[in-house]
């Protein structure tokens, strides 16, 4: 992705942009349009970015919306993180600019994706995983294919503390995505948003 890519996506938080590549020690002024950026960076944008969409999970094609719009259909809330990872720049850029979009995750055969991690105190890593097909993970390790590192999945929690987290989670369940929690066993102490693992 380009840094042009970034740029259409978030067309309407220039500032929050700037600062983010500023944080890189990258002026987006002296920089061409054409300059590959690295997804790290671009997922940093999305992570703050105040975008939200709605993905109708239900039909196919999958379909995402851009605004809040009365609808009888399921849907899921999206950050702009999230549709990064599991769609691209490219559907951000769409949903911007046609305020609607349809979709397509990413083909990942019997590999697992990353949707994304966090270290919490005490617990371990949480970390939300998508399969194409129903798989349990528990108990099982999972190793990075880009890095090789190693996790150990040791447990699903029980229940998620807030009403919308548990709804979240609900309608990510249908979708194949998962929350576990993991335990390092070799590298780093959590996988990254987008990472590809093999169990």
């Amino acid at each position: 992705m380009t840094v042009n890519n970034i740029l259409s996506a978030f067309r309407t938080e220039q500032q929050m942009v700037q600062q983010v590549f500023a944080g890189w020690k990258m002026n987006l002024q002296q920089l061409n349009t054409r300059s590959e950026v690295p997804f790290e960076l671009a997922y940093r944008v999305a992570e703050n970015s105040d975008l939200q969409f709605r993905l109708f999970f239900t039909s196919r094609p999958l379909w995402v919306t851009l605004g809040q719009q009365p609808v009888s259909e399921p849907y899921e809330v999206l950050s702009a993180a999230e549709m990064l990872v599991r769609f691209g720049i490219e559907a951000i850029e769409e949903t911007i600019e046609r305020s609607v979009a349809k979709v397509r995750d990413k083909v990942l055969g019997t590999s697992i994706q990353v949707i994304n991690s966090l270290k919490v105190t005490e617990t371990g890593v949480f970390a939300w995983l998508r399969t194409e097909r129903p798989l349990s993970l528990l108990h099982k390790q999972v190793r990075s294919a880009g890095t090789g590192c190693l996790w150990k999945v040791v447990a699903k929690p029980l229940s998620f503390p807030a009403y919308a987290g548990a709804i979240k989670l609900e309608q990510q369940q249908q979708q194949g995505i998962v929350l576990y929690i993991l335990e390092p066993v070799s590298g780093r102490e959590k996988p990254a948003p987008g990472e590809i693992l093999f169990w």
